[in-house]
């Protein structure tokens, strides 16, 4: 938006001055757009934290069950120690009682169990199960033999736990990593994003809002500048600047006529001085001229030429 020279009249009438409509692009929209992308930027950016926070705390929640899971294997190796060192009598049953455990373990995990480790170690581990469950059973029945095949069973079953475990700890470090980066870099990036649009859209409207204020100050010492506004640009500052536009040209037009109004009072107050300052000298010539004019054989010629050097008198 630039200054022009000021502009006649006639050009100011054929201009047209109607109150514009709101459009796109004006102040309001803008500013309504610019509430909407923040807020909708404040909620999805809680959305994807709650999503994280919900996620993060599902990982936590698998690793627990996994943990419970390698619990219970290493609770059945320890009373399968104490059944092959023949400590206890006891101990067959809670053997029985950890493998149904571990049954009702693999259940709810067997999808993330597939997942984390892949089909085939899956495969192995209950391959391992299922034959160290039957060499239990073996050895119950008087096989003593099977409890040298008994052990490597259940290493295969603890190992697989173990690294389970491991593997589960590693994708939680990983995506607390990835979260970490991209919930404080992401969101950091978001906020400078939506505070440099912000700023750009102050700046934008302060500079158009700073020509009205330039333009006033113009007026206020006696210069009537016309703006010039951008034509593409449709908003509150345009129309607000139509209106000063249509105010500058009847404020020069009232400015003309009061000076022309007040030369011409000046004239009429010379005039009307000039004639007063003709009117006393020319009524003493009109009276000496008339006095001498009436009395003129009475008169004698000393009395004459008085008259008539105060009639020049006048005249001067």
């Amino acid at each position: 938006m630039t200054y022009k020279a000021p502009m006649n009249n006639n050009h100011l009438d054929t201009r047209k001055m109607n109150s514009m409509k709101l459009t796109p692009h004006s102040i309001q929209n803008r500013l309504k757009r610019l509430n909407i992308m923040f807020f909708s930027f404040i909620l999805t950016l809680g959305a994807l934290y709650s999503f994280q926070i919900f996620t993060f705390e599902k990982k936590i929640n698998m690793m627990e069950h996994f943990e419970e899971f390698l619990q219970d294997i290493l609770e059945l190796r320890r009373y399968e120690k104490n059944m092959l060192l023949h400590l206890s009598s006891e101990n067959m049953q809670p053997i029985f009682f950890y493998i149904d455990q571990i049954h009702k373990d693999i259940i709810p995990l067997k999808g993330q169990m597939q997942k984390t480790s892949g089909n085939a170690e899956f495969n192995h581990f209950k391959n391992a199960l299922k034959n160290y469950t039957a060499r239990l059973r073996a050895y119950r029945q008087g096989l003593k033999n099977e409890s040298d095949l008994l052990r490597p069973y259940g290493s295969q079953m603890a190992n697989y736990a173990t690294h389970l475990l491991e593997i589960k700890r590693n994708q939680i470090k990983a995506y607390v990593k990835i979260s970490l980066y991209a919930f404080t870099i992401i969101p950091g990036l978001g906020v400078i994003f939506v505070m440099l649009i912000i700023v750009h859209q102050t700046k934008n409207i302060l500079n158009r809002i700073s020509f009205l204020h330039q333009a006033t100050q113009d007026v206020r010492h006696g210069k009537f500048t016309i703006i010039e506004d951008d034509a593409s640009i449709h908003d509150e500052i345009s129309d607000l600047t139509q209106s000063f536009n249509k105010m500058v040209a009847e404020l020069d037009t009232k400015t003309s006529e009061l000076i022309q109004s007040g030369k011409l009072a000046a004239i009429g107050t010379f005039s009307s001085g000039i004639a007063h300052e003709l009117n006393n000298p020319l009524n003493n010539i009109s009276l000496s001229a008339d006095m001498l004019f009436e009395e003129y054989h009475d008169t004698t010629e000393e009395e004459a030429k008085d008259i008539l050097r105060d009639i020049l008198a006048q005249t001067e």
